[in-house]
């Protein structure tokens, strides 16, 4: 079965220059949630902004849903972006605060031209029921709304086109921890309702464990560990997933970032590495399969 969204071998490269992502593969099936993981500058937002074509790979590929959409214009994928939706980390952002709660829910709908006439307010009324709202909140506007009511209008929005894949970047980070774990068990519950694939982006190993059967763990814009998620949080193979393993459990703090001078030529990890040897700063480690289930990691000392 073709994966809903797919990067292949993806390079992005910045303006000045500077490597985002370097090599990345990544995949999202249908009824499947897939953990994407990394500290802030990792590369799991330029790995978001490729997969929905919002920036070009340099080199490599993007596929939804089998085709291959890397040069395809954007008049033709206007149609074809119903397959996929985001959810963005802090809703006072995503979503205009100048239109009503009707309005933002009525925009992809008339984007896309669905549910037309009679049939709009009903459609509308649905949307807010799936998100635990009520329809008395159609005429409001988003600073009349709390956090986590935002955040259910945010996800209202995304699921008015029915799409087949939600693409949920750092969702929860801006609610507490209660509203939290309410916005989480209401996307757990819809995502499985509605079969549809959810790829988490997160810096939390914990929400991961807890969400995602798999994980992809980037560091500097290259993938440094993917497998099962019960697998890579029980026993990182490489040491910088560890780092995050012990971070969302309180076991260290999560590690400061290293001046660009003091970045190895070969394995960027290997100046924070407890590890590193002088062949993880003369050669490139590849990734391969360390353990028997297929789990990959770029580390020539993995565990």
């Amino acid at each position: 079965m073709s994966a809903l969204l797919e990067l292949r071998d993806a390079h992005v490269r910045y303006a000045d220059g500077t490597a985002a992502l370097q090599g990345v593969d990544l995949s999202l099936h249908a009824q499947q949630w897939h953990g994407l993981v990394g500290e802030s500058g990792s590369g799991k937002s330029t790995a978001v902004r490729a997969l929905l074509r919002l920036l070009k790979v340099d080199r490599g590929s993007v596929h939804w849903d089998g085709d291959d959409v890397t040069a395809v214009p954007e008049r033709a994928l206007r149609a074809r972006r119903r397959l996929v939706q985001p959810v963005l980390q802090d809703p006072r952002s995503s979503l205009n605060g100048r239109m009503s709660v009707r309005a933002l829910l009525a925009e992809p709908l008339d984007i896309h031209r669905l549910h037309a006439g009679a049939a709009r307010e009903a459609r509308l009324v649905d949307l807010l029921t799936r998100v635990g709202l009520e329809g008395s909140f159609l005429p409001r506007h988003p600073h009349q709304l709390s956090g986590g009511q935002r955040q259910r209008v945010a996800l209202a929005r995304a699921l008015a086109v029915e799409p087949r894949a939600l693409l949920l970047d750092e969702p929860v980070s801006a609610l507490d921890v209660s509203v939290a774990a309410q916005v989480l068990n209401l996307l757990v519950d819809i995502a499985r309702a509605g079969g549809l694939g959810c790829l988490l982006v997160t810096h939390d190993m914990s929400l991961v464990r807890w969400l995602c059967p798999r994980v992809t763990v980037l560091y500097r814009g290259r993938v440094v560990e993917s497998g099962a998620a019960d697998a890579v949080t029980a026993a990182p193979a490489h040491p910088y997933t560890g780092l995050l393993v012990d971070a969302a459990a309180g076991r260290a703090p999560s590690p400061l970032p290293v001046a660009a001078s003091m970045v190895a030529p070969a394995c960027t990890f290997a100046p924070r590495c407890p590890r590193a040897t002088d062949l993880c700063r003369t050669d490139p480690p590849a990734l391969r399969v360390v353990d028997n289930a297929g789990r990959l990691a770029a580390c020539h000392h993995p565990r």
